[in-house]
């Protein structure tokens, strides 16, 4: 049987695939199990990560008791897919969890709600599992913790005395120039779904080529995928390239890097485009990416460098956050102009990850204010707009190319202008309208009602724009002294380095206190981590101690302070404290650290 969790209508398996959630310390990952023995996939238990059309991110546990078959022979991928659908919608999903997701083999991988398992070239196997770290590993790693912290004694300041690191962490690749002055966070690569914002290549001189920025992951390919629509009605090819990435350093924490020494290259014919946003899988006529932390750069460009305002293309970029590590310059010649987009553009050989500095930026946002009524051919304000900026955002009931927009003044007049509508859509801005909010659409230029088009669907609104301040932000950490781009580092999430603390910012604060002979509870939102401090003593007249779910914490003789961390489950926590005759405990639960 292979069966995903939570997605089932009545979720009766919920508390049993949580428990495998906590396993994972990781975005994602084989918990145990799936690798490949006589051509057969085995039993295995995993985390997916996975994402609903409407943007949702979820992280699925998946199961199989099987032994999966795959060819003897051929070159292809081995992985779990979740199906999309099944993910948008759980009402009608098996109760236990079946039909929702399977073991599958391909020449390519998904875009997205997938888990790699293993590459099969020629008959050899490649593993390619990610094993997420189990909690007993993690409980050990803590266990070292709290004995090292609780070797100070007297003040807390003598932590600095701990000697040997004792943290919490992972491996990571830098990704942008920083000092230690700068919070650094892991991003990630942009998807698929959240790639909407489009930037120009070849509309101008200035964009004549897009050189979009990424380092290598030490696996080599010669595939790539990039999100691409024309606009208008271009006629050249365009050209991708990989390139190996010449570095430039602005200062001492920024730098960017443009494409230098062609790597390898394909051509997609114009023939291909459309006006809507299209997926290209992409195979180059070399590979790329076999040696890790190598900087390059994928550069795209209309055939023969042209430059058309009128005709000319538009790559995706993702909509939710910003980036120097993957984002883009546009290049003409010597001429450079960076920006911090992160295009859609994907491939085994670059890194999905990279360390990057913290982020915050003002930015101008656009912000409805009143939508317009529509009705047959058309859209009515309630209000009078004059003076306002309307967006039409619609689609007409016949495929047209073109059609009257007509608008009715505040004088009671009426006039109108031709418009284009590719295909029977309608995108449009008019700003500072000088009408009253009444439009319609027909074929005609002497009436709105002669030859009228019908609105099938879309809006006509009113907006205003704000300035919003946004903070990119994803899993914060700590790294010691500062190293070069495509560098791998240790990435520290929390735990104790040279004396001071470091706490992962999705840390919750807490500051729960008890003392004296005490018992308190305090619920957990989720599994976790709580950092805590106490006080203890044990002398002639007995112990002084406090205790958590049970477990008494680290006693030393006569008094010391103790910081130190203790993995519990979500729910509720008991705390207790105890004291002799000659000292008063107390015990502080400070934060707490989700999984």
């Amino acid at each position: 049987m292979q069966r995903i969790g939570v997605l089932n209508g009545n979720n009766i398996t919920y508390d049993h695939d949580l428990a495998g959630l906590v396993r994972g310390l990781t975005d994602g990952g084989v918990i145990q199990g799936g690798e490949i023995s006589e051509n057969k996939v085995q039993p295995v238990q995993a985390v997916i990560a996975c994402q609903r059309s409407n943007g949702q991110k979820l992280m699925l546990y998946f199961e199989s008791n099987e032994q999966v078959a795959i060819p003897s022979s051929g070159t292809f991928k081995v992985y779990i897919e979740v199906n999309q659908a099944k993910i948008d919608d759980g009402s009608e999903n098996a109760e236990n969890g079946t039909g929702i997701a399977e073991i599958k083999t391909g020449p390519t991988l998904p875009s997205q709600n997938f888990l790699l398992l293993a590459s099969v070239a020629a008959g050899q196997v490649k593993d390619e599992r990610n094993l997420i770290p189990k909690i007993q590993s993690v409980a050990q790693r803590t266990d070292s913790l709290e004995e090292k912290l609780s070797t100070a004694e007297g003040q807390i300041s003598q932590l600095v005395e701990a000697g040997t690191p004792s943290y919490l962490g992972i491996t990571a690749i830098v990704g942008e120039k920083y000092t230690m002055e700068d919070t650094l966070f892991l991003q990630k690569t942009p998807t698929l779904a959240d790639s909407t914002i489009a930037i120009n290549v070849g509309d101008a001189a200035a964009n004549k080529e897009q050189h979009i920025q990424r380092i290598a992951s030490g696996t080599a390919s010669n595939q790539l995928k990039l999100k691409i629509k024309k606009f208008g009605a271009p006629t050249t090819s365009v050209v991708v390239e990989v390139r190996k990435g010449v570095k430039v350093d602005v200062s001492d924490k920024e730098a960017y890097r443009y494409g230098g020494e062609v790597v390898a290259t394909t051509t997609i014919a114009y023939t291909q485009f459309t006006t809507e946003w299209k997926e290209f899988t992409l195979t180059l006529n070399n590979q790329f990416g076999a040696i890790k932390g190598e900087l390059l750069d994928i550069v795209v460009y209309q055939q023969g460098g042209i430059v058309n305002e009128a005709n000319y293309y538009q790559i995706a970029c993702d909509s939710t956050q910003y980036s120097e590590a993957f984002s883009g310059i546009f290049v003409n010649g010597s001429e450079r102009a960076r920006h911090k987009l992160m295009p859609y553009c994907i491939s085994e050989a670059f890194f999905t990850e990279l360390l990057v500095k913290e982020k915050k930026e003002t930015y101008k946002a656009k912000i409805i204010e009143n939508e317009a009524v529509i009705s047959g051919n058309k859209a009515t304000f309630a209000n009078s707009v004059k003076g306002k900026n309307v967006v039409f955002d619609i689609t007409f009931e016949s495929p047209v190319t073109g059609v009257y927009l007509w608008e009715k003044h505040a004088s009671g007049g009426f006039w109108s202008e031709r418009v284009s509508a590719n295909s029977g859509k309608l995108e449009k801005t008019k700003e500072n309208l000088q009408t009253i909010g009444h439009f319609g659409f027909s074929n005609s230029s002497s009436s709105w009602d002669s030859s009228p088009y019908n609105i099938a669907s879309g809006k006509v609104y009113t907006y205003k724009e704000v300035s919003v301040v946004r903070s990119v932000y994803q899993q914060v950490g700590y790294v010691e002294g500062t190293h070069n781009l495509g560098e791998k580092v240790k990435f520290i999430l929390f735990g104790v380095v040279n004396g001071v603390w470091y706490n992962d910012r999705r840390s919750l604060i807490v500051n729960k206190t008890i003392s004296g002979n005490a018992t308190a509870q305090w619920t957990a939102p989720t599994s976790g981590f709580i950092l805590c401090y106490w006080t203890s003593q044990k002398d002639s007249y007995g112990d002084s101690y406090a205790q958590i779910n049970g477990k008494k914490l680290t006693i030393t003789y006569y008094y010391s302070e103790n910081r130190g961390l203790f993995f519990v489950e979500k729910g509720s926590v008991q705390i207790m404290t105890a004291y002799n005759r000659g000292h008063a405990p107390t015990l502080t639960i400070e934060e707490f650290i989700p999984l």
